[in-house]
């Protein structure tokens, strides 16, 4: 009897010493893994360079989204008394206002800028010409800036302005008094053209020239 319980002690005492080793293993023996955080270069080791962070560019302002700069020869303006006359079929015209002193004062090779609010944007403009006519109406030519092949035309009269800008979206014309204007698409002032009624003649080369002294 003393023998069998001997023999359950003994192995009872095994089975504790066993669990102690396989629960509680000392720690500089057990393996643990890290994140990644150091990289070797050669043999130096250096820090990760830290994540950039996303950018929601939905958020980010537009290169286009632009008040009017205080430079611009108009200002955006709202309902106005005595506002030039305007097609009733045009929806999409922008009143602005602006200083006649200031255009008169435009001169050959100044840098000016235009606002064009169907667009939102500043347009710097490099005037090439400016010129007093006979008639009295003074004549302002230029083009954009960054890109000659937008032309940019204005003539100022006692009593009237009209200009034509050329930007990569199309053709803004620009028509008004002495003091309010509309900026209007080009494609909104052909609405009720017949495109299939020609405003040219062709000449037909076969007909005899005929000249003002027929008797030579």
């Amino acid at each position: 009897m003393k023998l069998v319980t001997g023999l359950v002690l003994l192995i009872a005492s095994l089975l504790i010493v066993s669990s102690y080793f396989f629960f509680l293993e000392p720690q500089s023996n057990t393996i643990k893994l890290y994140p990644q955080s150091t990289r070797s270069v050669g043999e130096q080791m250096v820090q990760p360079e830290p994540s950039q962070p996303s950018i929601d560019e939905s958020i980010l302002p537009s290169s286009n989204s632009l008040l009017p700069s205080s430079n611009s020869l108009w200002q955006s303006r709202g309902e106005a008394k005595d506002t030039p006359h305007l097609r009733s079929d045009i929806t999409d015209a922008e009143l602005v206002q602006y200083d006649r002193t200031k255009l008169l004062e435009i001169t050959n090779g100044a840098i000016v800028e235009v606002y064009i609010p169907q667009l939102n944007e500043n347009l710097a403009v490099l005037i090439t010409s400016s010129e007093l006519l006979s008639s009295g109406n003074v004549s302002i030519i230029g083009h954009l800036k960054s890109n000659e092949i937008f032309s940019f035309v204005m003539t100022l009269g006692e009593n009237s302005m009209f200009a034509t800008i050329g930007t990569a979206a199309g053709i803004y014309n620009v028509s008004g008094n002495r003091e309010l204007a509309w900026v209007i698409p080009a494609l909104s002032l052909r609405k009720q053209m017949n495109t299939d009624v020609l405003d040219y003649r062709s000449i037909n080369p076969e007909m005899p020239s005929t000249t003002l002294d027929q008797n030579g």
